[in-house]
């Protein structure tokens, strides 16, 4: 098996990229459509699948951008550049906001 760093968080393994930050793992494999992620905990279950990213068509690379680039305003967690056939497309991968409510008495 083939492995090599492309960068600090970011792992190459035979056309399958893993990506890690804090308690969040992502994966994709080339010629898949889908970007896997998942939450990384120390209780059981170790891994929690959290939403994927489901293209309609498949791509040939992905690549994540350093922290520098994540918009944190717009609560960001990642931001990867995706190669397909004919496109480089943006992905990012975002915690949902909960709204709360104050009640005044």
């Amino acid at each position: 098996m083939s492995e090599r760093k492309s960068k600090k968080d970011s792992t190459v393994i035979e056309g399958c990229v893993l990506w890690t930050h804090e308690h969040m793992l992502v994966w994709s494999v080339q010629g898949d459509s889908t970007v896997y992620a998942y939450e990384v905990s120390t209780d059981t279950p170790h891994l929690s699948e959290l939403s994927n990213f489901k293209a309609d068509c498949v791509h040939q690379a992905l690549s994540f951008l350093p922290k520098c680039c994540v918009n944190v305003r717009s609560v960001e967690l990642a931001r990867a550049m995706r190669l397909t056939a004919n496109t480089i497309e943006p992905v990012t991968f975002r915690v949902p906001r909960l709204k709360v409510l104050l009640h005044c008495v």
